[in-house]
């Protein structure tokens, strides 16, 4: 749910500090692309991934999400510009 909350993408790791007394847990903080991308986590998971998808994977997610929130070349609606633009 955290990582949904701040659109993150990649394969995190997200660190969190819990007090056992309290039951309290605190965020602390998202690793997009931690060390823990070693090809055993990958391979040995009930449903393996070879290394080579999972950057696949990533590459493509990357680039899906990069379009997504990149601006267009030119942001102003054409009917909000006081002069006319060359094409």
């Amino acid at each position: 749910q955290l990582f949904d909350a701040i659109n993150g993408t990649g394969t995190p790791r997200i660190d969190f500090l819990g007090n056992a007394e309290t039951g309290e847990i605190w965020f602390n903080e998202v690793n997009p692309w931690p060390g823990s991308t070693a090809y055993f986590l990958w391979e040995a998971a009930p449903e393996p991934l070879l290394f080579t998808e999972l950057v696949t994977g990533l590459i493509e997610e990357a680039i899906v999400e990069s379009r997504k929130r990149s601006l267009p070349a030119d942001p102003v609606p054409v009917d909000a510009r006081l002069f006319k633009r060359p094409l």
